[in-house]
């Protein structure tokens, strides 16, 4: 049962992400039966690109520390 539940929240989480269908970036319509090849990769860099986005991940380190420290002492 719990693999029927599994593919209908699939497909209702699809319809509403792409209520006119899911599209390859040209336009076509993508289904299960389209395998969708990329030639090249392209490297965009690493870390983060913007001051704002390093202050926010390391916030969440600390935070993420801090869950794990409380946890284990208690």
């Amino acid at each position: 049962m719990s693999g029927r539940v599994r593919r209908a929240r699939t497909e209702h989480r699809r319809q509403q992400r792409h209520p006119h269908g899911e599209h390859d970036p040209w336009g076509r319509p993508l289904d299960e039966t389209t395998i969708l090849i990329l030639p090249t990769w392209t490297y965009h860099g690493r870390g983060y690109t913007t001051t704002a986005g390093t202050e926010l991940a390391l916030a969440s380190a600390a935070r993420a520390r801090e869950h794990a420290r409380t946890d284990r002492a208690a």
